[in-house]
């Protein structure tokens, strides 16, 4: 009979997470840098020789009966390093043991006085262990073959996704380990890790240990950026409290990120042409490859509005303090907000206006804003003051505030 036990390691750590945040302002177009290249450290056993269980330990118990040989199979990773095959015994008298055929303890080895024997043995890849009690039933003994693995195992680290070309990443990111040993084997291997937060140069670590207790360790540092840049539009010269300009618009704008930098930001932009709600449309970007829009709408009238005097007729002369003014005015795009005669509120209804003029002796020019009204003359109050009428006619001229006179 076989009852094979099992090989039982203490596994001192596995995995070493370790993260950190950095937050720097970034106005600039030069990225943080962020740095994703993995670093290797390795570790022996820390005892003098670092040995693992190759086989077993396996016990056989002789049956009653005319002995019997008793065979096991296993394999190796390493044939080349070093075997050996220890054997404890209770008192034993006879035995014969072999690998792959090769003997490796006689019966005259064994007695009752021997409790444990060593030898070196050479394995293959893989190998048959045969085992003869020769002693009374019940007598037992245990096999076990360690060997001994002086290099520490390899792990690699996958970032998924994997950083851009600056170094970031803007979503979460999983950092997934895999490991490999030559010769004893992986004992453990660290589980992937996922990282959430977001921070500058983030470390993320893994250990892998071998069946011999050789360690390697991998780290690697890990910037996720997940929040956009802050992107605003300027509008130069600032639009009148109806939102209007009445000049060319230049829309500017301004960008900022507060973790990776600012890697693009729109270029000004000027709008010549007339019209309402025109949008300008800029964008940021970082370099985590997040990105943010800002538009602004512009409205622009460049045309005066179109003003005419319907009373007094051109060329009218009157002998009153004040005169009742009266005309239509327009505008195609931004429309009338006001009229104003000498500076007084014209009355505004359906596109016509009305307003009073007060008036002086001589000669009185009226002014209605934007445009030039004729002006109006009153005879003076002493027949010693009075001179002849004149006549004064409209004029009107692309300029947007005029003043003409007649006298």
């Amino acid at each position: 009979m076989v009852s094979e036990g099992k090989n039982i390691m203490k596994i001192l750590s596995g995995l070493l997470v370790l993260g950190s945040l950095f937050c720097g302002s970034q106005l600039h177009s030069q990225p943080v840098v962020a740095s994703a290249s993995p670093k290797v450290a390795s570790a022996t056993c820390g005892k003098p020789v670092c040995t693992w269980d190759a086989f077993g330990p396996a016990t056989y118990t002789r049956q009653p009966g005319q002995p019997i040989s008793l065979t096991s199979t296993f394999p190796v990773l390493n044939p080349n390093t070093q075997y050996t095959l220890h054997v404890a015994s209770d008192g034993l008298a006879s035995a014969l043991i072999s690998i792959n055929g090769s003997p490796v303890f006689s019966p005259s080895d064994f007695n009752p006085g021997v409790t444990t024997l060593d030898r070196p043995v050479t394995l293959l890849i893989d190998n048959t262990l045969s085992v003869e009690l020769r002693s009374r039933p019940g007598s037992s003994l245990t096999i076990t073959i360690t060997g001994v693995d002086r290099d520490p195992p390899a792990i690699t680290e996958t970032i998924a996704p994997p950083a851009n070309a600056f170094g970031w990443n803007n979503s979460d990111v999983e950092a997934i380990f895999a490991c490999s040993d030559l010769t004893s084997g992986i004992a453990l291997c660290p589980p992937s890790i996922v990282l959430s937060d977001e921070g500058l140069n983030q470390m993320a670590a893994g250990t892998a240990f071998d069946n011999a207790g050789n360690s390697t360790t991998v780290s690697v540092q890990i910037s996720i950026d997940k929040t956009p840049p802050t992107v605003s539009a300027t509008q130069a010269p600032p639009p009148n409290p109806s939102g209007w300009n009445n000049s060319p618009v230049m829309v500017s704008f301004a960008c900022t990120d507060n973790l990776s930098g600012v890697q693009s930001c729109s270029a000004p932009f000027t709008v010549t042409s007339e019209g309402k709600d025109q949008n300008v449309n800029g964008s940021a970007a970082d370099f985590a490859g997040n990105f943010a829009n800002a538009s602004a709408n512009v409205s622009i009238d460049l045309t005066p509005p179109v003003l005419a005097v319907a009373s007094p007729a051109d060329g009218s002369t009157v002998a009153t303090s004040t005169v009742s003014l009266a005309g239509t005015v327009s505008d195609a795009l931004s429309g009338v907000a006001s009229v104003q005669c000498n500076g007084a509120a014209a009355s505004l209804s359906s596109g016509s206006f009305l307003c009073q003029v007060a008036l002086s002796p001589g000669v009185n020019p009226i002014q209605v804003v934007r445009w030039i009204m004729p002006a109006i003359r009153r005879p003076a109050p002493f027949p010693s003051r009075l001179r002849p009428p004149r006549l004064c006619r409209l004029t009107q001229s692309s300029s947007r505030l005029q003043r003409s006179t007649c006298s």
